[in-house]
């Protein structure tokens, strides 16, 4: 076996992508080798780093979100996948903005903000704005709409209050299953790139996924909105 990058015979530990790419450890190690941040396929990150430091291979960033595409058919499809797990949305009052990184680096500033790919800002002259971080591969910006349409549905259905921890589960679970219906739909390696990312995150995003999961497990999408409005009636 040879290392695809450096082309010398690997005899011992190696990494492979979900392409069949192989790499030695050195390769790794010294920064050869690093993986496309939406579908995990081995590059040379020199050729495919964009301006705000992630490396984005050429065939997501062909199939990419930039900034003067129209969100309009991704907003229906995220829409109608809420819709048929029963979060029912008024969109009448949103605007969606694909966000360039130096825009998006400045409202991370502002309080409450901690996600750097999308975020959900109610009544911003009188409008519910939705920013999302441009260059996204379309699988991945749908699923980041995704969490913060859901949000967006805790906001309009008075869900707020409650443990952020929960109010995250709540947007990283819609998020997941939207990942997993494309993965078993079409094997998206995008899917299944941000599918394990949800499911190993350590953080509240991570925790509040497992919590989540466990009352959906028991009860369906059902409970899962009942216990956020249980949660949000003992708010005090």
């Amino acid at each position: 076996m040879k290392c695809y990058f450096c082309g010398s015979h690997i005899y011992d530990r190696y990494y492979e992508d979900h392409f069949g790419t192989v790499s030695c450890l050195k390769c790794v190690e010294n920064n050869i080798v690093d993986a496309c941040d939406e579908c995990g396929r081995f590059v040379r990150p020199r050729r495919y780093v964009i301006s705000d430091g992630r490396v984005i291979c050429d065939l997501c960033r062909k199939a990419s979100m930039a900034p003067d595409v129209p969100q309009e058919w991704f907003k229906n499809q995220a829409e109608a996948f809420l819709n048929s797990i029963g979060f029912n949305l008024d969109l009448s009052q949103v605007r969606i903005y694909n966000a360039e990184s130096e825009d998006m680096n400045r409202y991370m500033k502002l309080p409450g903000l901690d996600s750097d790919l999308g975020f959900h800002m109610p009544f911003q002259d009188d409008k519910n704005d939705i920013y999302i971080r441009a260059y996204m591969s379309k699988t991945h910006y749908t699923g980041v709409l995704i969490h913060e349409l859901t949000h967006l549905w805790q906001y309009q259905n008075c869900v707020y209050g409650i443990p952020n921890v929960f109010l995250e589960g709540m947007s990283q679970l819609t998020s997941y299953f939207f990942y997993k219906a494309i993965y078993e739909a079409k094997k998206s390696p995008v899917a299944k790139r941000q599918m394990d990312v949800i499911i190993s995150r350590e953080d509240e995003y991570g925790v509040g996924f497992r919590e989540v999961m466990q009352v959906f497990k028991a009860s369906g999408w059902d409970g899962v909105r009942a216990e956020a409005r249980r949660l949000a009636k003992n708010v005090k």
